[in-house]
């Protein structure tokens, strides 16, 4: 009986390669495809795309994906220096015969990782409100919502990439950095004062993007003058004052919603863990 000769592998059916299995190679194929997206999105033309059918944006992260993607993406920086920080305080506060428990210490850490998500994600989560108040009245359907929800997604990810990234970064330094012993009082005084201005400005670049570059794009991929005063009429311009009130309303509530489940839930993880860690050391 003949041997069954071997397949080689063809262009319908193609071989993978050792690499491509490695977990690492996934996630930077997702980043590419964040960024491929992001340009796209940025691009001059893409509200044609946008309002387009669905086969149009095939290569494009899906909206909801994009924007999860971006949120952790601006927090990374964050994240990343947070458990340095802490780690040096924690060193040196131990020199100092710091009386602060373990659990305390990883609530004050789990408190602080919970700040740099919340206003990412927070802003993400206000699309359920917002793509409502991007339409106006005589405009409202649900494929109208459906169709605002998917750029205010796209929009709000592509354009506060960095300046969330910045303002995240910029708010763990402002509650962490100036708090180290190593630190004289006015050294402290003078570093926490710098944070909180870059901070602060760097909340309106944020404020900006959210309240008048976003709508300005989503207006005129629904076909709505993008600039106040722009229609020939009221009835022709762009609901601004129903998005920009559903903005100011929703993300501070959707933050302080955000928060209060942070909290429980960051008790509850450091009571686990510090019980699990004695125990581990006993």
């Amino acid at each position: 009986m003949p041997e069954p000769t071997p397949k080689v592998p063809t262009s319908e059916s193609p071989q993978t390669e050792m690499w491509e299995l490695l977990p690492l190679y996934e996630k930077w194929q997702t980043l590419k495809k964040f960024f491929t997206t992001r340009r796209a999105i940025l691009a001059p033309g893409s509200a044609a795309i946008l309002s387009g059918d669905k086969a149009d944006r095939k290569d494009f992260m899906s909206p909801w994906k994009f924007n999860a993607f971006q949120s952790t993406l601006s927090a990374a920086p964050a994240l990343a220096v947070l458990p340095i920080i802490l780690s040096l305080r924690a060193f040196i506060e131990r020199n100092y015969d710091s009386t602060e428990s373990l659990q305390d210490r990883i609530a004050e850490w789990g408190n602080e990782a919970v700040g740099t998500l919340i206003v990412p994600f927070s802003l993400m989560l206000t699309v359920l409100l917002v793509r409502r108040c991007c339409l106006k009245k005589r405009d409202q359907n649900v494929e109208n919502r459906r169709r605002a929800g998917m750029l205010y997604l796209y929009f709000d990810g592509a354009l506060g990439l960095y300046s969330q990234m910045f303002a995240s970064l910029a708010y763990v330094l402002w509650t962490t950095a100036d708090q180290i012993p190593l630190l004289g009082s006015q050294a402290q005084s003078l570093l926490a004062g710098l944070l909180y201005m870059a901070s602060f400005g760097l909340w309106i670049w944020q404020f900006l993007v959210t309240t008048r570059l976003v709508p300005r794009r989503i207006f005129s991929a629904l076909g709505y003058p993008p600039d106040i005063g722009e229609g020939a009429n009221a009835e022709a311009e762009a609901p601004w004052g129903k998005y920009r009130t559903a903005v100011l309303v929703s993300v501070p509530l959707v933050i302080l919603a955000m928060k209060s489940l942070g909290a429980v839930g960051v008790i509850a993880a450091s009571e686990s863990i510090a019980h699990l860690l004695k125990r581990g050391f006993q």
